[in-house]
């Protein structure tokens, strides 16, 4: 037994995106700085273990540098 209909459920994915934008568009002013504080603090703490890393194996601890790099640049791109 089918609980919803079709139509029924795109108005529900319809209903939910337009609402999920508009939370997206009014988000509130300093969220954009806190997200970049945070994407920067999570970039001090890999950036923190990749050179203790380096120390030890430098061959693993560069690639781990690399994935920082990439990891905060992701970061900047869709949370910041």
């Amino acid at each position: 037994m089918k609980f919803f209909k079709r139509e029924s459920l795109r108005k529900i994915f319809v209903v939910s995106s337009v609402l999920l934008l508009l939370l997206v568009i009014i988000a509130p002013p300093g969220l954009e700085a806190r997200r970049r504080a945070e994407c920067r603090r999570a970039y001090i703490k890999c950036g923190t273990n990749a050179v203790l890393l380096t120390i030890a194996n430098p061959t693993l601890g560069i690639a781990w540098a690399a994935g920082c790099i990439v990891g905060y640049v992701w970061c900047l791109e869709f949370f910041g």
